[in-house]
């Protein structure tokens, strides 16, 4: 006999699962709910790296620092070891008129700020020596860190399982019953749940659940596309030009950007301009040899701004949607455990509201 659940958290990949987890260990009655298996959508097929290199505006650039900050602590709290590796990040120029702009940009924004910084070519070259003599200069941001998708995803499942958590895969959500009160249940492809508080980590299906309780979420599906390579024997320092290199030595070149795809089919006119972009700053790369390509879909909010918390359209409805879940997701767990306990978290911003976006449907 299945208990009610004080809470259900719908998608589990790596914000979902880190939430369930969160929740659980406060001592609720968590069920984590899929309609696949964990690392199946997003979390699945990223680049894996927690960054705050080109986040904007100045808080969300802080707001992802301070999510930064608590991925070296998740391995214990997993008991898992997630391959951290903490790293900076360079995005180099080669051509005189893009490397002008940049330099502006970025000297603006440090001055604002922002924890980023320039370099000239020869400065990049010294931290990254494999970079184009060419490189003319780069944008660095310090203190992030690369780490294993699969195991921060894996890891969090477990542990929220460990902590009590009802795990429900291959179950797909069909609606939202709602009363007088708010959310009631949530009918499913195995039955109903009974539930007031409902945590919508979906994703870039995120959308498909609001309009179950008429709500329009502006929340495009944006496809992106990565090539791996061969182990190379010689170590990136960082992630360097979209390129980061993983501990077994395969170097990971990402990514591509195509807004309204939800297709996960990489394409050859892809892997091409992602290789010779790659290869034009980092030329060792014409010697490595690509032995797969992967694609995924990234829920991405109209102003590239998470859509956290609860709303006045539906209550008992709260929303965990990012671009970004691997960077975000021990903080977004925070934010969202404190609001279901009636708290403000200290990296609250109410710019970050969903209610900003939302229209009746």
């Amino acid at each position: 006999m299945r208990s009610t659940p004080d809470v259900v958290v719908i998608g589990a990949g790596a914000v979902g699962a880190v939430t369930a987890l969160q929740l659980a260990e406060r001592g609720l009655r968590v069920t984590l709910l899929d309609r696949g298996d964990p690392c199946r959508g997003t979390s699945g097929a990223t680049f894996s790296w927690a960054a705050a290199h080109s986040k904007e505006p100045l808080f969300y650039h802080r707001f992802s620092r301070a999510a930064v900050e608590r991925h070296p602590a998740l391995a214990e709290r997993l008991g898992v070891d997630l391959e951290w590796r903490p790293c900076f990040s360079l995005y180099a120029e080669l051509d005189e008129e893009p490397c002008r702009e940049r330099r502006e940009r970025v000297q603006q924004k440090a001055a604002e700020g922002y924890g980023l910084s320039w370099l000239s070519g020869a400065q990049a070259r010294a931290l990254a020596p494999q970079l184009n003599e060419q490189v003319l200069g780069a944008s660095l941001c310090e203190g992030e860190g690369t780490l294993n998708a699969f195991r921060l995803v894996l890891g969090a499942v477990h542990a929220a399982r460990r902590r009590g958590a009802e795990l429900r895969f291959n179950e797909e959500l069909l609606g939202v019953e709602r009363d007088a009160q708010g959310v009631r249940a949530l009918r499913t492809t195995q039955g109903s749940i009974s539930c007031r508080r409902v945590v919508v980590a979906a994703g870039a299906q995120g959308a498909s659940v609001a309009a179950m309780v008429g709500i329009k979420l502006p929340l495009q599906q944006v496809k992106g596309e990565l090539l791996v390579t061969e182990p190379w024997p010689e170590r990136l320092p960082g992630v360097v030009a979209d390129v980061q290199q993983t501990p077994s030595g395969n170097l990971l070149l990402g990514v591509t950007w195509e807004p309204e795809r939800d297709d996960t089919l990489s394409t050859v006119a892809n892997m091409r301009a992602t290789a010779r972009r790659a290869c034009r700053a980092l030329p060792f790369l014409r010697k490595a040899r690509v032995i797969r390509s992967f694609a995924g879909v990234r829920p991405v909010p109209h102003d590239m701004l998470p859509y956290l918390g609860g709303t006045a359209h539906c209550p008992g409805l709260y929303f965990a949607l990012a671009h970004s879940g691997i960077t975000l997701a021990p903080l977004i767990a925070e934010l969202i455990d404190a609001r279901l306990h009636g708290q403000q978290h200290p990296c609250w911003d109410e710019r970050l509201a969903p209610d900003r976006a939302m229209e009746l449907a």
